[in-house]
């Protein structure tokens, strides 16, 4: 596993950035698992990449995926399942927030 990258947004916030290994043993999966997510539009994709082009993730992205999957498992629904609309619609903040991505008017 490689280490937290630090990663200036441009916002002038400096965030952490973790492997997509953070985030798959967050939630219990395999990378693999988190790649398939993220291909079948279940999950947004980063925009957050590292020079091998290896998927990176803020913590703030991986608290949502962790919440958005223990929501899904509350209701007896695979993450599969869930609405993806409302994973996307917060994970669109996300990108806001961090400057990466224009609100919409």
């Amino acid at each position: 596993m490689t280490r937290p990258i630090k990663y200036k947004l441009p916002t002038g916030e400096i965030v952490t950035l973790y492997t997509a290994g953070v985030l798959a043993k967050a939630l219990g999966k395999t990378t693999q698992a988190i790649q398939k997510l993220e291909w079948s539009n279940t999950l947004p994709k980063t925009p957050f990449k590292n020079k091998q082009g290896h998927r990176l993730y803020t913590q703030d992205q991986i608290d949502l995926v962790v919440r958005q999957v223990q929501n899904s498992n509350k209701v007896g629904a695979s993450l599969l399942k869930y609405p993806r609309e409302e994973i996307r619609r917060e994970h669109d903040a996300l990108l806001i927030k961090y400057g990466i991505k224009k609100k919409e008017t």
